[in-house]
């Protein structure tokens, strides 16, 4: 009797006093003989407390059963009453026949005999209560069923007067099973038997009417599938429907068919499913073979991962002693990397599969697949070609006769879903794997063309676990058996008989691109033309060059166009996603199946935040000096709130919908009446950025207190502003504070920092009640589940973390993201968690477990920085992707690249003598290249944040840094030192040095120009006048002027000497990006948020003399050659070379940082949305006419 059978009779003897959900956990805990401490920590309540509900616990069935009922007799009461219950409900009397006549043959000893009491009872109350005449024990090999079969027998003997024990396993002929079941009933007087069947069936059924007969039929499943399976059907039909006093019992893999008709819960036929023991009864059979170390999730995860099957466990228990000495948790270790399943339970597997019909074969191979319970309309999808559901269900229906598949129960949710058992699960996948192997090299494909190796539409953590069991294995063993080179020519001439044959269907294109993809073989080249390609995974893969003409494609996955994600929200419904990204766009996604409703484009820049309104109607967006608000379904910009001067990157609406407060880097906090778009509030105070605004929930903004707003900023601070009174609370970190959120009580304020930890306030008393550590990295984002139990943050260690905030307990570590995280959110009404990541993906996942359900993946490949080699023939660009290019400035062509940073690359530099590149990186680090043989030199360390700026000395000794810590670094080469210059207030984005190497100017978010003397190390001069962050600054070639930008697109034009701003110009339209002084001196080039670049003339006063146009996104660097080439870069993912030939003649060469499908034919593809063609040309993809056919 297992736990859940446990609970079930003491559910019914307290019907009028049903048991809390709490009792009813510690019950089963109780069961499996936990002690409190242990059930204390897997429920999460104190022992104290856990104590106090079992006393009260067993107080209820004390009173319920009539006698004491206590932790350590709970087992032994109900078993008991188990047994009893079977006792006052029989409806004969007892009687007992003192020396029945026996039969046993070859019966297994069952003198060791463990759990199966319910099952027992239950049987024991068929047979000798009900006085049924028909019993079917079903379940698949190994589950007990003979073992269970002879010990009810020996503990009913007496009711009988004979008792008969005959094995099918070797399908004897049906006669002389017959005949020595009648001779033995006759006490062998009947030697002159009928000849007929029909006349031998009558003759038994004489004496099952004579005398009270215990028949037992083992190992059914083999004469089931036997070629006279019909006279069995025939002699089991005719004991089922004929009135008599004797009972047969028949165990077997699967029920035979009439059967079916027959049974029911009332009638004289009836059928037991076997599942597997409970933990106490497996613990004991692995006693019996010696002592076994473990602890009681180990037990568990053991026990749960063969299904409870005795046969299998003790299989695995003699593994166990043999190879692990006897410790289970060893053993364990290896689940993880493809199941241990030894030879016996091989053997027992496959002399029932072998036998199948080729449906239930695929059937079985499907469910091996999809590793998961999946529905009928799932399964028939999944078939290849396809088949009426009249014949799936035929099929399932004798699988699960035959005990190899599960059915799940159904739910209110969804229907009957169908799985396999894990020991079965695990054969199968073995034989499928087995079999794609020996198809791939005989080239004679079969099952490889009717099953998918990986299902690229499932869940993610789904389709990783096929990769692992499935994907993995077949690939290594493909390898090991040939090479790369000889599989990649069986694989090319394969897709040549495919396309030979014109196969319309099938999953073998899908299979074979899943497998070179996963090897990471360089397909450029390949022709995937007129092939069907299906359950293809080709997100993150590089796909550059390859023909697909004409192929059709189906439930194929590609990767998309968006950028690094910066914010998330959920609709109030849960049913809709909206991001934010680093490409200026804003995509509202379907979460049920990923796909984009509406994207809206912003040119103001980066989305910092996104946000629901409560309706759900509206979304709410900032970027660089704008917050706008959005129609969810049309993605129409409905209203812009105006005033900003600086990043918005924080947006949240009241309970009520009625205001939008904003956080921003002008360190201000803004409240809006959201209908007629008035501010209503401006709160200062913070001394830094704000980088989060929150609201307090709806029952407590509206309370006595009025409504509360809370902000956090760099300052080191979280605020809390009451909008009725503009009374406010400060509680203080010792660093940066990232990221602030209510709990849904709003009693309790989280907010994350740089200093690595979580605090929670309390709102009333202004007081730090609990601190949260684990995360290693500065914590960018947090938010609370709806229903107040756990708290979720995000970090640069690349994790989301999920806590039991109220006692501080990490719940789980979700790890996936190859970059931080910089937004986490839950669902509103779902398990739900998203989670973004600057490594340009969304992903969802499971919050009450560490799966990831869906992942989002965008592609984004800005160049944020180019730099001319000393003779102007190659230059050097920086991009997301963290790679290093170099470029022939020539042909256009890419030479090489460089990787070693792990974030992105802000600026490069070459060094006077050509000989070496520095580059300054988002991960903190500068780096020194040795441009001729592309080695790393060194890795300079001592910034605290990322690296915007580098330059060189003249003279090459020296290469200066800015940084967003704010320092400028003295880095020198040959003594391998370095110095910090410190002054300025904020981040410094920009340094500039002058021609002479004497004179060092930079520009800062505190909205500063600094210059620095090269020798002393003193800041000679400040120049004030910018009202925004200063991001691009230049010094002219004769040290007499400066010319700086910033993000309010604004340069000014400085006289060095006096410091004195000589002239003021509105330049751009957003952030100006870049500065820099042509060859000449005469003139210099500008560029900016507004995708464009602008040259000018600056003596005797500073005029536009031209607007380049090309690029389609910011334009991030400028950089000059000797010969006056103009190099631009931009997030567009291209570089520019502009060449001026006079005043009005311009030309310009596009060098395109590689996209993943660069030159990929789609010419005449089919079975793509023209959503999906789309991507797939931005991405690089193209087709030779203008007429793809879409599925739409």
């Amino acid at each position: 009797m297992n736990s859940d059978e446990a609970l079930a009779i003491v559910e019914k003897a307290l019907a009028e006093e049903p048991l809390s959900k709490l009792q009813a956990s510690v019950f089963r805990y109780a069961w499996e003989e936990q002690p409190y401490q242990e059930i204390a920590k897997e429920l999460g309540y104190e022992v104290g407390y856990l104590k106090q509900t079992g006393s009260q616990l067993w107080q209820v069935l004390s009173r319920a059963f009539g006698e004491k009922v206590s932790k350590s007799n709970v087992q032994l009461v109900l078993k008991r009453k188990a047994r009893e219950f079977v006792d006052s409900h029989s409806s004969q009397p007892k009687s007992s026949i003192q020396n029945p006549q026996c039969d046993w043959g070859n019966s297994p000893d069952v003198s060791i005999f463990y759990g199966r009491n319910v099952e027992l009872a239950t049987l024991e109350q068929w047979i000798i209560g009900d006085r049924c005449r028909w019993i079917g024990l079903f379940g698949m090999g190994g589950i007990g069923k003979t073992c269970l079969a002879v010990k009810l027998a020996h503990e009913i003997h007496s009711h009988f007067d004979y008792i008969i024990w005959r094995s099918l396993r070797n399908a004897p002929p049906i006669l002389d099973l017959l005949a020595d079941l009648i001779q033995f009933l006759s006490q062998q007087h009947e030697t002159d038997l009928p000849n007929t069947l029909d006349g031998c069936i009558l003759r038994l059924l004489h004496y099952l009417r004579a005398h009270r007969c215990l028949l037992i039929f083992d190992n059914g499943e083999t004469v089931m599938r036997s070629p006279k399976s019909d006279d069995y059907n025939q002699l089991l039909k005719c004991i089922a429907q004929t009135l008599h006093q004797s009972t047969l019992i028949l165990t077997s893999r699967e029920k035979p068919s009439p059967i079916a008709v027959e049974e029911g819960e009332l009638l004289p036929v009836r059928s037991l499913q076997l599942s597997g023991l409970n933990e106490s009864a497996i613990k004991k059979i692995f006693h019996t073979k010696g002592d076994f170390t473990a602890s009681h999730p180990e037990w568990k995860l053991l026990i749960d991962h063969y299904a409870g099957n005795p046969l299998a466990l003790k299989i695995v228990a003699a593994g166990i002693q043999i190879f692990f000495d006897s410790s289970i948790s060893n053993f364990l270790e290896l689940l993880p990397q493809g199941t241990i399943l030894f030879k016996d339970i091989r053997n027992l597997l496959a002399s029932q599969i072998n036998h199948l019909p080729e449906l239930e074969q695929h059937i079985l191979y499907w469910l091996a697949i999809n590793r998961e319970p999946v529905t009928l309309s799932e399964l028939k999808t999944d078939i290849i070609p396809q088949i009426a559901l009249g014949e799936l269900l035929d099929a399932i229906a004798a699988l699960e006769r035959k005990c190899l598949i599960d059915k799940v129960a159904p739910t209110f949710i969804e229907n009957g879903r169908f799985t396999l058992q894990p020991v079965v699960m695990e054969y199968v996948t073995d034989r499928l794997i087995h079999q794609f192997c020996e198809e791939i090299t005989h080239k004679n494909l079969h099952c490889f063309n009717s099953h998918a190796l990986v299902k690229v539409t499932t869940k993610d953590y789904v389709r990783e676990t096929q990769k692992r069991l499935i994907l993995q294995p077949i690939t290594d063993k493909l390898i090991s058996n040939s090479s790369q080179a000889k599989l990649e020519t069986k694989f090319q001439k394969i897709l040549c008989e495919l396309r030979e044959t014109q196969q319309t269907t099938g999953y073998a294109g899908g299979n074979i691109l899943n497998i070179l993809c996963y090897l990471q073989i360089n397909l450029s080249g390949w022709d995937f033309s007129q092939i069907s390609i299906c359950q293809a995974y080709l997100c993150r893969s590089n796909l550059q060059q390859v023909n697909f003409t004409s192929a059709n494609f189906a439930k194929s996955v590609f990767t998309d166009t968006f950028s690094q994600v910066l914010s998330v929200a959920f609709s109030p419904d849960g049913k809709l996603l909206a991001t934010g990204d680093v490409n200026h766009e804003i995509h509202v996604w379907q979460v049920a199946d990923g796909k984009i409703l509406t994207s809206c484009k912003v040119d103001a820049g980066w989305l910092w935040c996104v946000a629901f309104s409560p309706n759900g109607r509206w979304l709410a967006s900032g970027a660089n000096c704008t917050v706008n608000l959005w129609d969810v379904q049309t993605g129409e910009c409905i209203k812009s709130f105006p005033g900003y001067t600086d990043r918005v990157f924080s947006v949240a609406f009241s309970p009520d919908g009625h205001f939008l407060a904003s956080g921003s880097e002008d360190r201000l906090v803004r409240v809006w009446d959201v209908k007629t778009g008035e501010l209503l509030h401006t709160f200062a105070g913070h001394t830094d950025e704000v980088r989060s605004v929150a609201f307090a929930p709806q029952h407590y903004a509206h309370s006595r207190q009025g409504m509360l707003l809370a902000s956090g900023s760099f300052d080191g601070t979280v605020r809390v502003w009451n909008l009725n009174t503009g009374e406010l609370q400060i509680v203080e970190h010792q660093q940066k504070v990232w990221c602030v959120a209510f709990s849904p009580d709003g009693r309790i304020i989280a907010s994350g920092s740089s200093d690595r930890t979580i605090k929670l306030w309390d709102i009333r008393t202004r007081t730090n009640i609990k601190t949260l550590t684990g995360h290693s990295q500065q914590i960018r984002t947090v938010a609370f589940s709806r229903d107040g139990q756990t708290l979720a943050s995000g970090s640069d260690d690349q994790s989301v973390r999920l806590w039991n905030y109220h006692t501080g307990e990490v719940l789980r570590v979700l790890k996936g993201h190859t970059s931080w995280i910089s937004a986490v959110v839950f669902s509103p009404n779902t398990y739900l968690l998203a989670s973004s990541s600057e490594d340009r993906s969304v992903r969802l996942w499971d919050s009450r477990t560490n799966f990831c359900l869906k992942t989002l993946q965008g592609h984004s490949n800005g160049v944020w920085c180019v730099a001319f080699s000393p003779d102007g023939t190659q230059l050097a660009s920086g991009t997301q992707d963290r790679l290093i290019r170099f470029w022939d400035t020539t042909t256009g062509k890419q030479l090489t690249s460089l990787q070693g940073h792990t974030g992105w690359i802000w600026s490069v530099a070459f060094h006077p003598d050509g000989n070496i590149l520095a580059s300054g990186s988002e991960d903190r680090t500068i780096r020194l290249w040795d441009t001729q043989t592309r080695q790393h030199l060194a890795t300079l360390k001592g910034h605290a944040d990322a690296v915007f700026a580098v330059i060189f000395s003249p003279d090459g000794k020296t290469l200066f840094s800015g940084s967003l810590d704010g320092t400028i670094k003295i880095w020198n080469i040959p003594q391998a030192s370095q110095q910090t210059w410190q002054g300025h207030r904020g981040g410094v984005w920009s340094i500039a040095l002058s021609l002479d190497g004497t004179l060092l100017a930079s520009g800062s978010q505190d909205q500063t120009i600094k210059l620095w003397d090269i020798k002393t190390g003193c800041c000679i001069k400040t120049l004030s006048g910018h009202t925004s962050w200063i991001r691009a600054c230049a010094i002219s070639r004769d040290r007499q002027y400066l010319v700086s930008g910033s993000a309010d697109g604004v340069i000014k034009v400085w006289q060095i000497e006096t410091g004195q701003c000589i002239q003021t110009l509105q330049a751009h339209q957003g952030p100006v990006l870049s500065i820099v002084f042509e060859p000449s001196g005469e003139n210099f080039a500008t560029c900016g948020t507004d995708a464009t670049i602008k040259l000018w003339q600056w003596h005797p006063a500073c005029t536009t003399l031209k607007t380049l146009h090309g690029h389609s996104k910011w334009v991030r660097f400028l950089a000059y050659n000797s010969d006056g080439l103009l190099a631009s870069c931009s997030q567009d993912e291209t570089i520019k070379l502009w060449n001026f030939k006079g005043d009005r003649n311009v030309s310009h060469k596009t060098l395109q940082v590689p996209r993943p499908y660069e030159g990929m034919n789609i010419t005449n593809v089919q079975g793509l949305t023209s959503a999906t063609i789309t991507t797939l040309k931005m991405l690089g993809a193209v087709d030779s006419n203008t007429t793809i056919k879409s599925i739409d």
